[in-house]
């Protein structure tokens, strides 16, 4: 029976799988030693009468390999009624809730069971994707703190912001409790979404924190671990004490990122970090739609086939200034005598129509416009900062608060384009002459043209960063004490 033993596994086709399940196990040593040792360990249990209960997130995988149906109920049990869950919490604007929700749409289809957790008027984008949706903020009532005059300024940015994220902890805590199935549950959240963290703590739910731009870890022009301890250490505390958990004994910023697992959404060549409040972060890549992109509309491409490609003018979807923004870019674009197209944005909003050099458009598909357009210029959130860099075109950055300063300095010190910083604004109005004089740069700088087409080699392929979330996120369950027992026949 020995040796019957050693040559059925010797011959086994999940050798070549072992990597599939190697977290679960634990060995980290030789591939085929490993698979070796597997198979001897669940053969000796069949014949002993005994039997695995597989349950795991490696089960998508393993249902692939052919042995698996032949000793399926014999040398091993799946429990196929096993499906990994998973809460993605979100908050923020269009570009900080999308790549969420494309996140969520990878895991959709790898199986998982995803809950987008949002402000209410994110809704229709999570559900067309086929995605769970529930509010935990009301959009309505975000929109007044965005549009306060202190949420452009990076002194007093935090405080408002942290109003929203406190407001949000009850809902995401009730429905975290509600929705949990130990094992089977993962939440995946940005560290700024409290409930996540305190969730973790309360509920046991493991947590993989992430963020998706480097400025809270590590900014160049603010203070991070002070506006944090001074926006959120009162109000966090008293949560802390209502709940029944231990004063913390580390500052916020440290406590908000899960001990176990942090990943950063950005490549290293744009931000090395290992910041002293995540040593243990992975680092991975923009998160991108990995998708097809949708066609341009006909009117838009016949706009790009008149002449010269255009210059693309993006306000952001938090600015308050859209329209003083746009009269500027229409001065700018006479001055230089270029083309351009404004999005998202309404022309009826002028005083008087846009000169037939300029087009403007409530929305248009970025991944298939910007390889088209001679150089965007935005404020500088990270996923318009990640699509242009991407397509391979310069950029103007400019922005008062929040990330946006962080990404004009990272950009610049990349070679892909130029930040415009605080010297360039007049009672935090941004300047004509800063924007003209930036512009006139980024178009005329062979250069950073070449600088730019480089960096768009590394984007290649759209979807490495979310497989390796989900090779991540299957070895968080995995080791989890509950997902597998081992039962006698």
């Amino acid at each position: 029976m020995s040796a019957y033993v050693t040559q059925l596994f010797n011959n086994s086709p999940i050798h070549s799988y072992i990597h599939d399940y190697e977290g679960w196990i634990n060995f980290r040593s030789n591939e085929e030693a490993c698979s070796r040792l597997l198979h001897y360990f669940l053969l000796r249990q069949f014949i002993c009468g005994e039997y695995l209960v597989i349950q795991l997130p490696m089960l998508y995988t393993l249902a692939n390999i052919v042995c698996l149906e032949l000793f399926e109920g014999k040398l091993f049990h799946i429990n196929r009624s096993y499906q990994m869950k998973v809460i993605l919490p979100t908050m923020g604007s269009p570009g900080d809730v999308l790549p969420s929700v494309f996140l969520g749409a990878y895991l959709k289809e790898k199986g998982c069971e995803v809950h987008i957790l949002a402000g209410s008027g994110f809704q229709a984008m999570a559900e067309n994707f086929g995605l769970i949706f529930h509010p935990i903020a009301n959009t309505g009532a975000n929109s007044k703190v965005v549009n306060d005059p202190g949420f452009s300024r990076q002194e007093t940015h935090m405080a408002l912001v942290a109003d929203i994220f406190l407001r949000a902890i009850d809902p995401f805590m009730e429905y975290a409790k509600e929705h949990n199935e130990p094992g089977n549950t993962i939440i995946m959240a940005p560290a700024r979404i409290m409930g996540a963290r305190l969730s973790s703590e309360l509920y046991k739910i493991p947590l993989v924190s992430y963020q998706l731009q480097p400025s809270f870890l590590d900014s160049f022009d603010s203070c991070n671990e002070e506006s944090v301890e001074k926006a959120l250490a009162a109000p966090l505390g008293q949560v802390r004490k209502k709940l029944g958990l231990p004063t913390l004994k580390t500052s916020v910023l440290k406590w908000l990122f899960s001990p176990q697992t942090v990943l950063g959404y950005f490549p290293k060549w744009f931000a090395d970090l290992q910041s002293t409040h995540t040593p243990h972060m992975k680092q991975l890549g923009f998160l991108q739609w990995f998708g097809e992109t949708s066609p341009l509309a006909p009117p838009i491409q016949e706009f790009l086939d008149a002449g010269d490609p255009p210059i693309l003018f993006s306000a952001g979807t938090t600015s308050q200034k859209t329209l003083s923004f746009y009269s500027q870019a229409v001065e700018i674009c006479e001055e230089l005598g270029v083309r351009a197209i404004f999005a998202p944005f309404d022309s009826a909003k002028m005083s008087k129509p846009l000169p037939p050099s300029i087009m403007s458009m409530a929305w248009a598909p970025f991944q298939a416009l910007l390889p088209k357009v001679a150089a965007v210029v935005h404020p500088g959130g990270i996923g318009a900062t990640a699509e242009a860099i991407r397509a391979g075109v310069p950029q103007l950055l400019f922005g008062f608060a929040q990330d946006q300063p962080d990404n004009g300095v990272r950009v610049e010190l990349a070679g892909a384009g130029k930040g415009i910083f605080s010297h360039a604004y007049e009672n935090h109005h941004l300047r004509t002459s800063a924007l003209a004089n930036g512009i006139r740069e980024i178009i005329s700088t062979p250069q950073m043209t070449d600088r730019c087409k480089k960096l768009a080699e590394n984007f290649k392929d759209p979807t490495l960063p979310y497989s390796q979330t989900w090779d991540i996120l299957q070895e968080v369950l995995a080791n989890q004490p509950s997902l597998v027992e081992l039962s006698r026949s």
